[in-house]
């Protein structure tokens, strides 16, 4: 999809947190980034170009935690080795969109609106690089009834230099786990 031709002010809001463990309170430090690391992380062309999205640069470290009154994750997008994650504000029509690239272990997870069959849609990312190698970037969707097992791979690994969201040189190896 074209993410960047959409109205993220109109979007429904994301959930995002940090991944944890089933029994765990909160992430495992040791394996996963912090919140603090995915915010020093982040780059955007709104932080080299100002007029893209006015404001967004000096706000977005509060928008990331959800310290940002009005402001929303309304869409993410996944590429091998990163991820995109775009805001809006409802209220005063401001937008803007980041990356999270490099990180060592990169663990998040996504919820959505309910759907109509009760179940609340749920996305978890997992992005891995060991000493500045991608060694996985994987997506799990849980939609209650239905479990996507997805795994971003690059068509030609001799160009993972040449473009940072990889376009063109992608494809998903798709596992679908029904009626669970």
């Amino acid at each position: 999809m074209g993410w960047e031709v959409r109205d993220f002010c109109k979007c429904p809001s994301i959930s995002m947190s940090l991944y944890c463990r089933p029994g765990q309170a909160k992430p495992d430090s040791y394996s996963y980034n912090s919140m603090d690391e995915l915010i020093e992380l982040a780059d955007s062309d709104c932080f080299h170009d100002l007029t893209l999205c006015p404001g967004f640069y000096k706000k977005y470290a509060k928008i990331m935690r959800g310290r940002c009154y009005g402001w929303q994750l309304s869409a993410f997008s996944v590429f091998v080795g990163g991820i995109k994650l775009y805001y809006g504000n409802p209220y005063t029509g401001e937008e803007g969109f980041l990356w999270i690239v490099g990180a060592e272990r990169l663990a998040l997870t996504f919820k959505t609106q309910r759907s109509l069959l009760g179940f609340i849609p749920t996305y978890t990312v997992f992005i891995e690089h060991k000493s500045g190698v991608h060694r996985e970037t994987t997506v799990t969707e849980d939609f209650g009834y239905i479990r996507y097992e997805k795994e971003f791979l690059l068509i030609d690994p001799d160009k993972k230099d040449d473009n940072l969201f990889h376009d063109d040189n992608q494809y998903l190896a798709i596992t679908e786990y029904a009626g669970i």
